[in-house]
């Protein structure tokens, strides 16, 4: 799909962050990513794969809120 919709990251920042509650750094940041091809199908499932990460969480420690994932879709 990000082949098909020619996503690439076109920006990103992305730190270290120390929690008071665990002995593990975690990351603290964001990406964008652009598609340059209007493939409307790969785009619309890339949206609903970043939409189902709010839901589920990513990386370490879901369970506990860690892996907050916030989606902005902008034009």
């Amino acid at each position: 799909m990000v082949q098909a919709a020619g996503c690439i990251l076109s920006e990103y920042r992305l730190e270290t962050a120390e929690s008071t509650t665990q002995a593990h750094p975690g990351f603290l940041g964001w990406v964008e990513y652009t598609c340059r091809a209007r493939e409307i199908a790969a785009i619309a499932s890339l949206n609903a794969l970043a939409r189902l990460a709010f839901f589920t969480g990513s990386g370490y420690l879901t369970g506990l809120g860690m892996g907050t994932t916030a989606v902005t879709i902008a034009n």
